[in-house]
Order: structure tokens, then C-alpha cells, then sequence
């Protein structure tokens, strides 16, 4: 069983297509770095979005840590004064001292 058609290669199939509409092969290289071009702009946008989504994150997260770090700053601060520290060490049994510290003098041989 032989057809009548004859085997043509898609290369022959491409050209003869390309012929029939009026495009030569010349313009095959062009429009196929033209197809790679886009491919890499496309490919370039979504990198860039991406980009900015994980910009957005970490700015997010920079403020959360910010507001975290400013609310632990103020509470050192409250806990460090005189005040605070002198309710925290009354119930061990330590009080505050009224008479000012006296210096020690050693004195050499």
C-alpha cells in the first residue's frame, strides 16, 4: 500500500508554509529572537513581582519586629527603674538604703 503522497520533512512542510504566505525563511532567525526576547521579558516581569511580593514581606516584617523591640525597650525601662526594682526585691527582704555608701581606704605598706 503506497500512498500517492509524498514523505516531506517538517523542515519542506515549515518553508513551503512559510513561502505560501508570503514570509521567506529569511525572516525564520528574526522572529525566532524576537520569540526568545519576549520569552526572556516575560520571564523577567514575573521575577520582578516576585521581587516586590517578598520586599512587601520583609517590610511587614521589619515593623512587626520594630513594634516588638520598641514594646520590650519599655518594658526594661519600667523594670529597671528604682522604683520597680525596690517592690521586686521587698518580698526576699532587702530594703533600700537611706544612709549613703562610705568609701573604704586602703592604705599601702
Amino acid at each position: 500500500m503506497e500512498t500517492s503522497k509524498t514523505k516531506r520533512s517538517f523542515k519542506e512542510l515549515v518553508v513551503d508554509t512559510f513561502r505560501a504566505n508570503g514570509i521567506t525563511t529569511e525572516w525564520i532567525p528574526y522572529v525566532l529572537f524576537l520569540t526568545l526576547i519576549a520569552l526572556f521579558w516575560i520571564a523577567n516581569t514575573y521575577y520582578a513581582e516576585k521581587t516586590v511580593r517578598e520586599i512587601h514581606e520583609i517590610k511587614k516584617d521589619v515593623k512587626e519586629l520594630r513594634t516588638e523591640y520598641m514594646s520590650t525597650k519599655l518594658d526594661l525601662m519600667n523594670s529597671s527603674k528604682q522604683s520597680q526594682v525596690a517592690q521586686s526585691v521587698k518580698p526576699i527582704g532587702l530594703k533600700e538604703s537611706r544612709t549613703a555608701p562610705k568609701k573604704l581606704i586602703l592604705k599601702q605598706k
